[in-house]
C-alpha cells in the first residue's frame, strides 16, 4: 500500500480571515490553471487528495530589481524603492519584518506601507496562490484563492489573508519569486511519466528534501545559484513524486515553458 505524502501543509500558517478575493486578483491566473486542469496536470488522485497549485504576483505590485533573503524573510527589492507598489499595499505593510534602511542593520519593529517605500528598502511582494486541497475543483473563484503576505523560512511560518488556507507549496513558490525579480508566475504540476523523464534532465532538487518545507525553499535557491534554472524555466522535485515546477514573467510564459519541455501538450489552449 502506497502512503501518499501529498497536499498536507507543513508550515505554521497565520491566516487572517477575509472575504473572497476580487476577480481582478485571480482571473488571469485562473485562466492558466484551467489549461493545466484540462491537461490533467492539476487535479485529484483516486484517494481524494488534490494536487497542483498556481500563483502569481499580486496585480498592482511592482516586480523588483533585486531579490534575496534578509533575516530569513524571502524578499524582493525595487530600484525605485517602491517595494510594495500600488493598490493593496495596506495588506503587505503589516508584520512583514522588512528591513528599514540600507546597510544600517536595523530591523524595524513595525512595517508600514509608507516605510516600505522609502529608500531602497527590502520588502516582501505579496502573491496570490490557490488554496490548499483545491485540485479537485474544475474551476476556482475568489473563494479558493488567498493572498500570501509574508514567508519566514527559518521559522517555517507563513502569513496570509483570504477565505481559505494557502497551498502547501506556498513556501516553494515564495522561494522562486525571491530568486528572480523577473518572475511573475509559478505553476506546480504533477505528472508521473514526465516527472520520471525530466528527473536530472532539468534542474532537480535533492531526493531527501520534502515539499513545502524550509529545506525545499533552500533547495530552490541553490538551483538558481548553481544551475541554469533561470534559462530552463522548469525544475523537478526528486523528493516529491510527480512534482514539476515552471515559472515565467507571465502565466503564458510559464505555460510555454511546460510546453517546451513536453509536459503540456502542444494542442492545449494557452491562457
Amino acid at each position: 500500500m502506497v502512503i501518499r505524502d501529498e497536499g498536507y501543509v507543513k508550515f505554521q500558517q497565520d491566516r487572517v480571515e477575509a472575504a473572497p478575493l476580487q476577480e481582478v486578483l485571480w482571473q488571469g491566473l485562473e485562466a492558466a490553471r484551467d489549461v493545466l486542469y484540462r491537461a490533467g496536470l492539476v487535479g485529484m488522485y483516486a484517494d481524494g487528495i488534490g494536487f497542483g497549485n498556481v500563483s502569481w504576483l499580486e496585480p498592482g505590485f511592482l516586480a523588483g530589481v533585486e531579490s534575496g533573503v534578509g533575516d530569513g524573510l524571502l524578499l524582493r527589492t525595487t530600484g525605485s524603492g517602491q517595494a510594495s507598489g500600488q493598490g493593496l499595499g495596506q495588506a503587505s505593510g503589516q508584520g512583514l519584518g522588512h528591513r528599514s534602511g540600507q546597510g544600517s542593520g536595523h530591523r524595524s519593529g513595525q512595517a508600514s506601507t509608507a516605510e516600505s517605500t522609502q529608500g531602497a528598502d527590502r520588502a516582501f511582494v505579496p502573491f496570490i496562490i490557490s488554496g490548499t486541497q483545491t485540485g479537485n475543483r474544475a474551476q476556482l473563484d475568489g473563494r479558493y484563492y488567498v493572498r500570501v503576505l509574508s514567508v519566514h523560512a527559518p521559522a517555517n511560518a507563513l502569513r496570509c489573508e483570504g477565505p481559505i488556507d494557502a497551498s502547501s507549496e506556498s513556501m516553494t513558490h515564495a522561494a522562486v519569486y525571491a530568486a528572480d525579480p523577473n518572475i511573475g508566475c509559478v505553476l506546480h504540476v504533477h505528472h508521473l511519466e514526465h516527472w520520471r523523464r525530466l528527473l536530472h534532465q532539468v534542474p532537480t532538487t535533492a531526493a531527501e528534501v520534502a515539499y513545502g518545507t524550509p529545506a525545499m525553499a533552500q533547495e530552490v535557491s541553490r538551483l538558481f545559484l548553481e544551475t541554469e534554472l533561470r534559462k530552463e524555466g522548469v525544475f523537478a522535485m526528486a523528493g516529491h513524486e510527480e512534482g514539476l515546477v515552471s515559472f515565467g514573467a507571465t502565466p503564458k510564459e510559464a505555460l510555454e515553458r511546460l510546453r517546451a519541455w513536453g509536459v503540456l501538450p502542444v494542442y492545449a489552449k494557452s491562457a
